[in-house]
């Protein structure tokens, strides 16, 4: 490892994936303002796959002044998967993180994933894990989910 990187702080790009989603994007962007604020290692890029109602503008006002947001508008829908890869291949940060960008997930349980990929090559975080835990998953997305 060079020097330069052993010593500084690693950081953090966060890709979210969004489509149609003008609706959620001031209540996100409420979320993302002071996360950023407060984790200065982390980066957070916003990946519109082609959305139809207003998605990439509606982003853009809620994010407007935030230096380490940005949001990447896609002309065509090609999924999920080809917005993250695209926002993969030019990221320059030490750690990858996505997550679906109407913040199903919270903000909150970022930094122990980040944690943990220090001593990991991946972390996967999933929400059904704690009801699997807890025996709370209904039978039949236990047996699907299953293996």
């Amino acid at each position: 490892m060079p020097l330069s990187r052993r010593f500084k702080k690693p950081s953090v790009l966060l890709v979210l994936p969004i489509y149609n989603e003008a609706h959620e994007a001031g209540r996100v962007c409420k979320e993302v303002r002071p996360f950023l604020a407060k984790h200065r290692d982390c980066r957070a890029i916003f990946v519109d796959d082609g959305s139809h109602d207003g998605t990439v503008e509606a982003f853009r006002r809620g994010l407007r002044g935030l230096k380490r947001a940005a949001v990447m508008g896609l002309h065509a829908n090609g999924g999920k998967g080809k917005a993250v890869r695209l926002a993969f291949a030019g990221a320059k940060e030490d750690y990858l993180i996505f997550l679906d960008g109407d913040l199903a997930y919270s903000l909150s349980h970022l930094r122990p994933m980040i944690s943990a990929l220090k001593s990991s090559d991946m972390v996967i975080g999933s929400r059904s894990m704690v009801a699997q835990a807890e025996g709370s998953l209904p039978k039949r997305r236990a047996f699907l989910g299953w293996g």
